[in-house]
């Protein structure tokens, strides 16, 4: 039986330890998250998402569909419209290409290129 003085001593000495612990971990957390100065975030706008909705229609059909993907910029959004496009061996009629504006939230219309035959 471990006397009664021994095991507060102990219990207490665990509290510490576990405090300073937690201490530690929650100051490097926030150093982590805010970055190396306490209380500024570090935010980099090339990191941004943006919405991009393809309207299109393929040759035989009659109706019009939309596509959405989420892509940094208009090219990489571009690009992964044409992926998905080989990937099920169609040819769509590209008819606008819009990005979504979440602060107005409205869609607002992408000028369109005619380099890629995919997006006349």
């Amino acid at each position: 039986m471990i006397p009664r003085f021994l095991k507060y001593d102990v219990f207490e000495l665990n509290f510490k330890i576990i405090t300073a612990i937690y201490k530690k971990a929650e100051k490097n957390l926030i150093k982590f998250v805010f970055g190396s100065k306490l209380g500024i975030m570090k935010i980099d706008p090339k990191n941004d998402l943006f919405e991009y909705r393809f309207h299109y229609h393929l040759q035989d059909s009659m109706g019009f569909n939309d596509k959405y993907f989420m892509a940094h910029n208009y090219d990489e959004a571009r690009e992964m419209f044409s992926y998905s496009c080989k990937k099920r061996e169609v040819l769509p009629q590209v008819d606008k290409v819009e990005k979504w504006n979440r602060w107005a939230e409205r869609w607002e219309e992408v000028s369109l290129s005619t380099k890629n035959p995919l997006l006349n």
